[in-house]
């Protein structure tokens, strides 16, 4: 794994999520496994990604679950096999060694 987690550089934020290496755009930073729930308890961290037409939530393990919010910093984004059950967290530009990673939730995805 590529990634660490440490308090974020976003003020008030919690933590965030880092690369230990220079990345380039186009990287995997991270396959984390997922499972699929179509009740998900209140208390558990659901993805609910856009194009998702069912009423399935996306569990997602490791720590690019952890990822900030960002449209104007967003460096990384998901890639989803549901087929072998995992996720990619993928660098969509170059990204310096401990730098934070964010993610453009966009407006269909739920938390």
């Amino acid at each position: 794994m590529s990634t660490y987690v440490k308090r974020s550089t976003i003020l008030k934020a919690g933590l965030g999520v880092f690369v230990k290496h220079a990345c380039s755009a186009g990287d995997i930073l991270e396959k984390s496994a997922f499972i699929v729930s179509s009740n998900t308890p209140d208390d558990i961290i659901c993805h609910a990604f856009a194009g998702n037409t069912t009423a399935q939530s996306f569990i997602v393990f490791g720590n690019c679950s952890l990822t900030n919010h960002s449209t104007a910093q967003a460096n990384t984004t998901l890639r989803c096999s549901t087929d072998e059950r995992f996720m990619e967290f993928l660098a969509t530009k170059d990204i310096e060694v401990h730098q934070e990673l964010f993610m453009d939730y966009g407006e269909d995805t739920v938390f």
